[in-house]
């Protein structure tokens, strides 16, 4: 069995907005913008989504964001990722749900992602595995 590969497919920039806390171990945070670039896609972030977290007394913060995307052509792209942040460093996994037949290749691989939080943008590497 081949070992897998994780190969950089794009970046994005995530623009944050309005945090809202609902009790002492959960979090809204808003998704305002952002765009997302690589050499074979390119999309912006539209506002409108969210990042649900779920504060651990240990420091770990489960994300689960949900967001929309739009690309040049006018195609939108639902986009979930789940994972764990550690101080300001991330770790996802991102699932795209798309109609057009030219982004299906989102819908047929796994992605991954690191990431950093500083101050109100997130930063990302997706990287597809092989």
């Amino acid at each position: 069995m081949q070992t897998p590969e994780l190969i950089p497919v794009f970046e994005a920039t995530i623009q944050l907005g309005e945090v809202q806390s609902v009790g002492d171990s959960r979090r809204i945070v808003q998704v305002v913008g952002g765009q997302f670039s690589g050499p074979n896609f390119q999309a912006k972030v539209l506002a409108g989504g969210g990042d649900w977290q779920v504060i651990h007394t240990d420091g770990r913060v489960e994300i689960d964001t949900r967001y929309t995307l739009e690309t040049p052509e006018g195609t939108l792209i639902y986009l979930q990722n789940k994972g764990m942040r550690l101080g300001t460093y991330m770790r996802t996994v991102s699932t795209f749900e798309v109609q057009d037949p030219a982004f299906a290749w989102l819908t047929e691989t796994l992605f991954i992602s690191t990431g950093k939080k500083e101050e109100d943008v997130v930063s990302h590497v997706f990287y597809r595995l092989s």
